[in-house]
């Protein structure tokens, strides 16, 4: 399942990362010009989070590292988030 932040959110957001893969072993968040493979056993939490216009998910790691996609419609994201939870990544913190 993938999750692909929207033309204005990715455009607004002005992040590296503007979308989301679930794999087999984790999740893959790239973007057009950097890319971070996040190991289901590295993650400590998933949050998701509604901002005023857009959703958010944000993947917390070791060492207090923290990856973030923004600019996603809402309703995907959820549904990623969901989707996610019920594959490799429900065994991390909410």
């Amino acid at each position: 399942m993938e999750l692909k932040a929207t033309t204005l959110g990715k455009r607004l957001a002005q992040h590296p990362y503007d979308r989301a893969v679930i794999l087999n072993a984790g999740i893959k968040v790239s973007g057009d010009r950097h890319e971070y493979l996040i190991p289901f056993n590295q993650l400590l939490a998933i949050h998701c989070k509604r901002g005023l216009v857009w959703g958010e998910l944000e993947f917390v790691l070791p060492d207090e590292k923290v990856v973030r996609l923004h600019g996603t419609e809402w309703g995907e994201t959820q549904r990623f988030y969901h989707h996610l939870m019920l594959t490799g990544g429900g065994g991390v913190a909410r």
